[in-house]
C-alpha cells in the first residue's frame, strides 16, 4: 500500500514514490477498473479520445488514493518537449513517480505506423529506450488499446519486430537484446499483461505492458 505521509521535496517524492509497492497500487487500480473503461468509456477508436477517457476512468475511481493521472504529461521541471501519454503525480507534486505510453494494436494503421508500438517517429518502446519519455524513472509502462486480431498474435508479432530489431536496428543510437522481448505475467479475457527489461541511453528500465481488449 501507499504510504500515508505524502512527500514533499522531489529528491522525497523519487525515494518514498518510485518503488514497488506506490507503483503496482497504480497498477493494481488500473487493472480492476479495466472493465468499467470498456463498458463505458472507450466509445472511441481514435488513441487521443481513447487516452482522454482512460484518464478520467482511472480518476474517477482514484479518489481515494494520493495520486492522479495526468494525459499528456509534460516534465515541466527538466523541461522537456516531449509529452507521455500519463504521467501518474502524486497529491500536491508536479513530477509524476512513474509514466505509461499508450498505443493502438490494430493492423488497419497505415504503413508508416505499423510497427508504432515498439519504434518509429512516435514509437513507443524506442521513446522509453533513448530517453524521451520516462527521464530519471527506472519503472515506466505501456498501454496497448487491441482492436484487432488477439492477445497471441500481437504477442507474436510485437517479438517479432523485437527480433528484427537485434538483428538489424533500425536506429545506430539504440541496442536491442532478447531482455526487450515481452515476456507473458497475466492473462485474461479483457487485459493480458507482459514484462520487458530494457537497455537505454544511460540506465536499465523495466515496463509493464497492459494491453486491453477492445473488440
Amino acid at each position: 500500500m501507499l504510504s500515508d505521509n505524502k512527500p514533499s521535496t522531489v529528491s522525497s517524492r523519487l525515494e518514498n514514490w518510485e518503488d514497488k509497492a506506490s507503483i503496482s497500487r497504480v497498477i493494481s487500480l488500473i487493472e480492476e477498473n479495466l472493465d468499467l473503461f470498456k463498458e463505458r468509456y472507450s466509445i472511441s477508436t481514435n488513441e487521443t479520445d481513447l487516452n482522454q477517457n482512460f484518464a478520467l476512468c482511472m480518476n474517477s475511481r482514484a479518489k481515494d488514493e494520493l495520486f492522479t493521472l495526468s494525459n499528456e504529461y509534460k516534465d515541466i521541471i527538466k523541461a522537456t518537449p516531449h509529452k507521455v501519454d500519463f504521467g501518474i503525480v502524486p497529491d500536491g507534486e508536479t513530477d509524476a513517480f512513474f509514466v505509461l505510453e499508450a498505443k493502438r494494436l490494430d493492423t488497419t494503421l497505415g504503413k508508416a505506423r505499423k510497427k508504432e508500438y515498439i519504434i518509429g517517429k512516435l514509437g513507443g518502446i524506442e521513446r522509453f529506450k533513448n530517453q524521451k519519455h520516462g527521464g530519471e524513472l527506472t519503472h515506466v509502462g505501456m498501454i496497448g488499446y487491441m482492436q484487432t486480431d488477439d492477445f497471441d498474435t500481437w504477442f507474436a508479432k510485437i517479438n517479432s519486430w523485437i527480433d528484427e530489431e537485434i538483428k538489424a536496428p533500425a536506429s545506430i543510437e539504440l541496442t536491442w537484446e532478447e531482455k526487450d522481448k515481452l515476456k507473458s505475467d497475466k492473462e485474461s479475457k479483457l487485459f493480458n499483461t507482459y514484462l520487458s527489461q530494457h537497455q537505454c541511453k544511460t540506465k536499465d528500465i523495466s515496463m509493464y505492458h497492459i494491453w486491453i481488449n477492445l473488440i
